[in-house]
């Protein structure tokens, strides 16, 4: 695999409505009024079925290019807090000891290459997930990241010569940034983006991925978030809030598949949230916060066509705590086996107690295999 593309849907996603379990006799009477009626699902395998507005997504399925892993989650996450768990799933460990840095960035020092752009992220601050990432950008659109000056050609001259006289460490940062200034510049000037990406941030963000991807100038990894999901009041069965922000998803990754084309083999799109929804719905026409959710997993290199997991259940007996449905897959099984197609062969998974520390992969999944495309 060439290139990681990570999706973080903020807010806690409720997987319940994303990939239904419509074959589970508890799920309708949790929700009464928000259980996505069966006509309307789009049925995969018998028991579980996509939410209409992933339709999209439903090609990528069929043709295996698409896993969706139910019942995932972070475990020991009790407070619920979106804080704390975005902290501790991007730092890739819990407890008080856990690193300053993020797993992604652990990753990609494993892996070793310097590209002009290894890692690229889009937001505003940089995330946990990528602190310490070895040349990692933060952008908001390739056409703003350039050097803001009158007269930048004879200042760079003098940078580049100030630089050049300067210590080994700093003259290859100081390399690195100009080498990944002009890949932008380049991009922004002659690269248009696709068509058919929604016109909303997330799809402006995805449809740069593209590009970069295209260029083919060494992105191991590029993040995205896409929030919105924290459903507490009116959330919709098939239309409303949530059921936008689906149809968005779902879009733009159907979008950026056609996008990237022949590339499409190299790349795998990860989809996670930090947590997902109580199982049953609230009075206020949503729901609260919860435990186990949903993650995808596309890429014409992974091994999809089928959710993946262990399903526990929605009886109360098999319910978790005040309500939640049950985390049978620790996030950082997937986190891993998307470690090891990015560094290569067994390296990736035989490094992950350095990247995720205190958490030894079962490596039960298998959705990715572990080659490394490109060096």
């Amino acid at each position: 695999m060439d290139t990681l593309v990570i999706v973080n849907l903020r807010g806690g996603a409720d997987g319940l409505n994303m990939v239904v379990p419509h074959g589970d006799g508890d799920y309708a009477g949790l929700r009464p009024l928000l259980s996505v009626p069966r006509a309307s699902v789009l049925d995969l395998d018998g028991f579980f079925g996509l939410h209409p507005a992933l339709s999209p997504l439903l090609p990528l399925y069929r043709d295996g290019d698409l896993a969706l892993v139910h019942a995932v989650g972070w475990p020991g996450d009790t407070n619920h807090s979106h804080f704390e768990a975005w902290d501790e799933i991007e730092s890739g460990a819990s407890g008080d000891e856990r690193p300053r840095s993020g797993w992604l960035a652990r990753a990609l020092f494993l892996r070793g290459d310097r590209g002009a752009l290894p890692a690229v992220v889009f937001g505003d601050t940089l995330p946990r997930l990528a602190m310490g990432a070895p040349g990692t950008v933060l952008l908001r659109s390739l056409a703003d990241h350039r050097l803001a000056l009158p007269e930048p050609g004879p200042f760079r001259t003098a940078l580049a010569r100030l630089h050049g006289e300067s210590a080994l460490p700093i003259r290859e940062s100081a390399t690195a940034t100009f080498r990944a200034l002009d890949t932008l510049a380049k991009l922004a000037r002659h690269a248009e983006p696709a068509s058919g990406y929604p016109r909303t941030r997330f799809g402006r963000e995805l449809a740069m991925i593209g590009q970069l991807v295209n260029a083919e100038i060494g992105v191991a990894a590029a993040v995205a978030d896409l929030g919105g999901w924290d459903t507490h009041f009116l959330q919709g069965v098939t239309q409303g809030p949530m059921p936008s922000l689906l149809a968005e998803l779902s879009s733009a990754l159907a979008a950026f598949t056609k996008d990237v084309g022949p590339r499409w083999k190299r790349v795998a799109v990860l989809v996670h949230t930090e947590f997902g929804r109580r199982a049953s719905e609230n009075g206020s026409g949503g729901t609260d916060h919860g435990q186990g959710g949903v993650a995808l997993l596309a890429g014409g290199s992974v091994r999809g066509g089928r959710v993946a997991g262990v399903w526990p259940g929605l009886s109360p007996g098999a319910l978790s705590g005040p309500g939640d449905l049950a985390i049978t897959t620790d996030l950082r099984e997937l986190f891993a086996e998307a470690v090891a197609a990015l560094v290569g062969d067994d390296a990736g998974m035989n490094a992950a107690p350095s990247v995720f520390p205190c958490f030894t992969p079962k490596g039960g999944l298998e959705l990715l295999p572990r080659v490394r495309s490109a060096a």
